[in-house]
């Protein structure tokens, strides 16, 4: 009566009606030309466990997109719609909001046809696989458009994935790229596949909350598609821009799985346990058994140089600069922290070095090695901290590092 009297409806009429499981209000609603269907109605649809209201939703949004569809294709210029890559293949998704407004100007009635901003159907289904077959299989084909921030679903899909295992998340990405989404796409911070591996070391480090028993089932119960994506984040040599003593020449997607795995503020006991289902994890995706065949020799290096690189840059707790971190560095700063932590960077080039000939002389997989020899060491190490020689610092000034030499009462020189 409300709504034949002529208010319109109010925003977040139709999210109330979900969330209080009226099946009759939420018809109502659809049914009014008033109403808008958009991200959040159709990401409450997602995880709705009323499937009668989620079909509703869906089929209302549909709907309304095949009508706005037609209309486009009859009513604007052929090169607007190529610009707004409107196909008869293929429904209007991210671009319907633009389609909306310029139709709107040639005076065709639009009722019941709203469109508020530019959304994704797909960042919208969580993990409801059901529900984004269903969507593609009504035509929204579409599942790398690109918004104003350059973002595509994939690099969006930690913000727009509810919490869930690792298995889950993988399932979702490869969901994704079998739709044609491109894991290359370069964004701000790197390629879609960087995004991707900091996502999962950041599940990772979450899983730390689990007891290690159920940790190492996750890990082990990983499906071979999972598996498969794993390796190629583990195994991408692709850099991006990040300035960091973590890995040089920018941080490979690895890296930056690392990065989620192992964040900022990690104590050092974590910092072991992490490691250690890390180890757990490179296992069962890249040595899960002696029969199976060597890795070849680029790979190896790729794994073990960066994996060592980054795990004793983090026991030293120099300080990140990368691109994933909790905020931007300035070029200016990036330089002053390096500046300062330049002793410490020396550190960690002269153990990296001896930690890869030790993994070379002791002829042990990678896995073994990190949660065996490198910790001891690296805790010997730790424990017993001295001053840099003098050879030390003169290698240091050769590498063009500036460093603030002060002479004792002796005579003696001491380096800060």
């Amino acid at each position: 009566m409300i709504l034949q009297s002529g208010h319109a409806v109010p925003e977040g009429a139709l999210k109330a009606a979900c969330e209080a499981n009226c099946e009759e209000s939420v018809n109502i609603l659809v049914n009014d030309y008033k109403c808008f269907i958009g991200y959040g109605v159709l990401k409450l649809a997602s995880l709705h466990p009323n499937q009668t209201i989620s079909n509703v939703i869906v089929h209302g949004l549909i709907h309304r997109r095949r009508q706005l569809q037609a209309l486009a294709e009859e009513h604007l210029p052929k090169s607007v719609r190529d610009q707004l890559r409107i196909e008869s293949s293929s429904l209007l998704n991210i671009h319907a909001y633009e389609a909306y407004k310029l139709i709107q100007t040639t005076s065709m009635c639009l009722e019941g046809l709203l469109e508020h901003y530019r959304w994704s159907v797909f960042d919208c289904i969580g993990v409801n696989f059901d529900l984004a077959e269903r969507l593609w299989s009504a035509g929204f084909r579409d599942v790398d458009e690109i918004d104003r921030d350059n973002q595509t679903c994939l690099t969006k899909a930690w913000r727009t994935t509810p919490p869930c295992d690792l298995e889950v998340f993988l399932q979702k990405i490869n969901w994704l790229i079998g739709k044609g989404a491109d894991l290359h796409h370069q964004n701000l911070s790197g390629s879609a596949l960087h995004e991707i591996g900091n996502n999962v070391g950041s599940i990772l480090y979450w899983m730390k909350e689990d007891n290690l028993k159920h940790s190492l089932w996750k890990i082990y119960s990983l499906s071979e598609p999972s598996k498969a994506l794993l390796r190629t984040i583990l195994s991408c040599n692709t850099r991006d821009d990040c300035k960091c003593a973590c890995s040089l020449n920018g941080c490979s997607p690895m890296t930056t799985l690392l990065s989620g795995l192992l964040p900022t503020r990690t104590d050092h006991d974590t910092a072991a346990k992490l490691i250690h289902l890390f180890a757990e994890l490179l296992i069962v995706v890249l040595f899960p058994s002696k029969l199976e065949p060597e890795l070849d020799e680029a790979l190896k290096n790729h794994l073990s140089i960066g994996i060592i690189r980054f795990i004793t840059f983090k026991s030293l707790d120099i300080t990140h600069t990368c691109l994933y971190e909790y905020r931007k560095f300035e070029p200016e700063e990036i330089k002053e922290i390096q500046d300062e932590e330049k002793l410490l960077i020396f550190d960690l080039e002269r153990l990296l070095a001896r930690f890869l000939e030790e993994l070379k002389m002791r002829q042990v997989q990678l896995p073994s090695y990190i949660t065996g020899l490198w910790r001891t060491n690296m805790a010997s190490f730790l424990s017993t901290s001295r001053p840099h020689s003098a050879k030390e610092i003169t290698h240091i000034l050769e590498l063009g590092v500036i460093l603030d030499s002060h002479e004792t009462q002796d005579g003696e020189t001491f380096s800060s």
